[in-house]
């Protein structure tokens, strides 16, 4: 699609471009009220996903009309219709609301298509190279403050408006509007947008570790909850940057869209590998998203002893056991931010056997890829030298005394101390693969046990 260009002084410094089946997005203003020119809402919506246009709006049950919430989600569109219903019992025989985002649609610069049922006595008049829209009783229009001069849109960027009888007529009434709409959206040049997307602060080169599956579990909760894209720095495939800004290299590709996110989901999950430690990457990039100002969720994977960072010890820090806790998590948190981050996207919402083109980021969770991180204590590290030590032993001992080597003692004594050393170098290796394999650590503690009561017995009993 189209990409979003951010302006410094006139200038385009960053410029983004996500990758999507859908081309561009239209704001749709229709009824939120049972039956109110559903059917013609939705005959709209399917014909514009049909030509690949996503159709977003505002976030349904917002407590209020809010201007700055209708604006952002706008400023991320290429074009804007209204489908206005008939409400016999207003004085505006129509939705106030709708009239306003109108009003918003037009300050934000968007070519405008007008449907109108045909018993609201919608007018116009030209003037100026402009088009009025008048409603009957616009000055009653209850807590809505519109002004006439609010609805007079600029005929090149007015298509409509146009009538039609709501109810079964609805879609032979639009026939072949919304296609004539659509070819008017694609003879214009694209618009310097704003695409809003959420920016995931994660580990990339996992050290024996598959994060990919956590990973999925943010951006399925984020393109569901908030509608809006997820990317990290590594998916290339979804988006490209450019712009005089040097945003060649990652860490500055980071930078510019960790400033330029709508929020930022963080995960502080430490390293799969032993020693643990903490990623320095993400803690940095977590500083320059707090510093950028930016709405941040912060995350980790609940482990053993885990601490985390000294700085961040006095926010809010959920944890998650596996990726389907993680992605409920999230969505709870962003469902309860809806209206500062999120936007509605319609396309979603058409029966599967209408639906043209599939965006749904669902999220199945798979056990077999969950991330293997399970923390070693050093008590526990402690307790697996031990047990090493009282199984080389025992063995050292059974040989001593099964075979009869109190001649050859040396021998026995060079025999354990080469083991010893072969401990020791594989350490590390052991290590890493017994913090993925907890299993394993319980076969080091049931050998050891066997066999010192093996050498107890063997003792005993000569």
């Amino acid at each position: 699609m189209p990409g979003s260009d951010y302006r410094k002084a006139g200038t385009v410094t960053f410029s983004l471009s996500i990758r999507s089946p859908y081309t561009r997005n239209i704001y749709l203003s229709a009824s939120w009220q049972p039956d109110a020119g559903k059917t013609a809402s939705w005959v709209v919506v399917r014909d514009l996903d049909q030509r690949g246009f996503r159709v977003v709006g505002d976030v349904q049950h917002a407590e209020e009309l809010d201007n700055d919430r209708i604006m952002r989600i706008m400023h991320g569109c290429s074009g804007y219709v209204a489908v206005l219903p008939h409400r016999p019992h207003s004085p505006l025989k129509t939705s106030p609301y709708i009239l306003a985002e109108i009003a918003l649609a037009l300050r934000c610069g968007l070519p405008v298509a007008l449907f109108a049922d045909d018993s609201i006595g919608l007018t116009t008049a030209e003037m100026d190279g402009h088009t009025q829209l008048s409603f009957p009783d616009l000055e009653t229009a209850g807590d809505v403050v519109l002004d006439p001069a609010d609805l007079r849109v600029p005929r090149a960027d007015l298509f409509g408006p146009y009538t039609y009888h709501e109810g079964p007529t609805a879609e032979q009434d639009l026939f072949g509007l919304i296609e004539e709409y659509a070819e008017m959206l694609r003879r214009r040049p694209p618009a310097a947008i704003s695409e809003p997307y959420a920016f995931v602060l994660s580990q990339v080169q996992e050290e024996g570790g598959d994060f990919d599956h956590a990973r999925e579990a943010i951006r399925a909760a984020v393109e569901t909850e908030a509608g809006i894209p997820c990317l990290w720095v590594t998916d290339e495939t979804r988006y490209t940057v450019s712009g005089q800004t040097g945003t060649t290299g990652v860490r500055a590709k980071t930078r510019e869209l960790i400033r330029h996110a709508a929020f930022i989901v963080a995960d502080v999950s430490l390293r799969a590998a032993p020693p643990h430690t903490h990623n320095e990457n993400v803690a940095f990039e977590l500083g320059q998203a707090d510093f950028a100002g930016k709405r941040i969720y912060i995350t980790h994977k609940a482990v053993r002893g885990y601490e985390p960072y000294y700085a961040i010890q006095d926010v809010t820090v959920d944890s998650w056991q596996t990726e389907a806790e993680l992605h409920e998590k999230l969505s709870g948190w962003i469902s309860a931010r809806s209206a500062d981050l999120g936007r509605r996207v319609y396309n979603r919402e058409l029966d599967e056997n209408t639906q043209q083109v599939f965006d749904h980021p669902g999220f199945a969770f798979d056990r077999r890829r969950t991330y293997p991180l399970d923390i070693i204590l050093p008590l526990e590290r402690w307790l697996i030298v031990l047990a090493v030590i009282a199984i080389i032993f025992s063995a050292a001992q059974i040989a001593e005394n099964e075979f009869n080597f109190s001649a050859s003692y040396d021998f026995l004594s060079v025999a354990v101390s080469v083991m010893a050393l072969f401990f020791a170098s594989v350490y590390r290796v052991l290590l890493a693969f017994l913090s993925k394999n907890r299993w394993a650590r319980y076969a080091i503690y049931g050998v050891a046990v066997i066999m010192l009561l093996s050498y107890v017995i063997v003792t005993f009993t000569r």
